[in-house]
């Protein structure tokens, strides 16, 4: 009886294995796909800001990689209003990208494309940068949400969370500042008049 039972277990293990594994590989294969196609776009559009802004959604924001979402993140500040600049892929003390507001302030922001939820340690690392840069106000922007943990730590701080919904008002926000109209998801717009009131010189 106990061999029959190590039998049927070692069975089932067999089963499982070969079921789920082709369909786990199959998963990764679909990503990596959708991830190649969401780059080809991005190099395809990269030198239009216009392009990017218009045609990429939560989904899209969602394949692309962390340097893919920082360029984003340049282009939509750009937009809304920012003078902005990055701080470089290397030795950037926690920040990913630096703003100036109209006012002048400085702020510096960490930039997280994430899976997942983002902790508290992408808040303790712009607040690390903040000082280094002379900021005025640390932020961080994720296409995801934050631990319960790392909210505290930036309410303590002056740290401001821009989480997935907020990430969506404000590309939302950049489009009706560019006079967009949205229609069955496709984006009409006058390049040459967009071009003449904000020109893309990131």
């Amino acid at each position: 009886m106990k061999e029959t039972k190590k039998i049927l277990k070692r069975i089932l293990f067999v089963l499982l294995f070969v079921v789920l594994l082709p369909l786990v590989l199959i998963e990764v294969v679909i990503g990596q796909c959708k991830r190649a196609i969401a780059r080809k776009k991005w190099r395809e559009q990269e030198l239009d800001g216009h392009k990017v802004l218009l045609s990429s959604n939560i989904t899209d924001i969602d394949l692309m990689d962390g340097y893919m979402f920082e360029g984003y993140l340049k282009i939509l500040l750009f937009y809304l209003g920012y003078k902005v600049m990055a701080t470089g892929k290397s030795h950037d003390y926690g920040a990913d990208l630096l703003i100036k507001a109209d006012d002048g302030s400085v702020i510096a922001i960490q930039a997280k494309r994430y899976n997942k939820h983002v902790s508290a340690k992408a808040v303790q690392e712009v607040l690390a940068c903040k000082k280094h840069y002379n900021a005025n106000e640390a932020w961080v922007i994720t296409n995801n949400t934050f631990t319960s943990e790392a909210e505290q730590i930036a309410k303590e701080n002056q740290v401001r969370l821009i989480d997935r919904q907020e990430l969506i008002e404000m590309y939302t926000s950049a489009r009706e500042k560019l006079n967009v109209d949205a229609t069955d998801g496709q984006f009409a717009y006058n390049k040459a008049d967009l071009d003449n009131k904000y020109p893309y010189y990131i």
